[in-house]
């Protein structure tokens, strides 16, 4: 029997890790699973997406380029609740077809992060 792959999940880089457990939680309907405070370490769950957060203190929020990619079924409905929390979603982050058959939208964590968010529009 050949190895299986089963789940992945991002490691993102943050300054503060209780700034992004509470925009995680209180506008992105996320769950802090597991906090390990003397290793800077954060996890963070909604649904099957895990979020994985590594605090470093040297981090420029400015010129970070983490990102990370997160597929969602009924991304409309997700547009719309994280777009009704004011400054969520990134100013040129809208809900936009892309030539690659998706629809996207991203938004920006705290320490600008890019969280783009995206449906499948084949069948």
């Amino acid at each position: 029997m050949s190895p299986h792959l089963t789940k992945a999940a991002p490691v993102l880089y943050c300054t503060d890790l209780n700034r992004t457990s509470v925009f995680f939680t209180e506008s992105l309907g996320f769950i802090e699973q597991s906090r390990y405070e003397a290793e800077g370490y954060l996890i963070l769950t909604r649904d099957e997406v895990e979020l994985h957060y590594q605090r470093r203190d040297d981090l420029d929020p400015v010129s970070n380029d983490g990102n990370c990619y997160v597929y969602v079924g009924d991304i409309e409905t997700l547009y719309h609740a994280f777009n009704s929390r004011p400054g969520v979603i990134h100013p040129n982050g809208r809900l936009v077809e892309q030539p690659w058959h998706t629809r996207e939208f991203v938004l920006l964590d705290p320490d600008y992060n890019a969280l783009r968010f995206g449906e499948s529009m084949r069948g």
